[in-house]
C-alpha cells in the first residue's frame, strides 16, 4: 500500500471478528518508517447492501527509547 506521500505503508496483524450476522470488528497494525499504529474498526452491513464502517480508531505506538 502506499500512502498519498508514497511512502510505503506495511500492513500486517490483520483479524477479523464477527460480534453479530451484520458486525465485525477489524483490526491490524500499519508501519510506516519509524510509526507502528495500532487500528481497528467497526463494519456493518444493512441487509442487501454494502458494507460500511461505523467506527474507525488508529493508537500510535509509543517508539522504545
Amino acid at each position: 500500500m502506499f500512502a498519498a506521500d508514497h511512502e510505503p505503508l506495511d500492513v500486517s496483524d490483520e483479524a477479523a471478528v464477527r460480534l453479530a450476522e451484520d458486525i465485525v470488528l477489524v483490526t491490524y497494525r500499519t508501519r510506516r518508517r519509524e510509526r507502528t499504529t495500532l487500528r481497528s474498526s467497526i463494519w456493518r452491513r444493512d441487509p442487501g447492501g454494502p458494507w460500511r464502517v461505523l467506527f474507525h480508531q488508529g493508537t500510535p505506538v509509543p517508539t522504545q527509547m
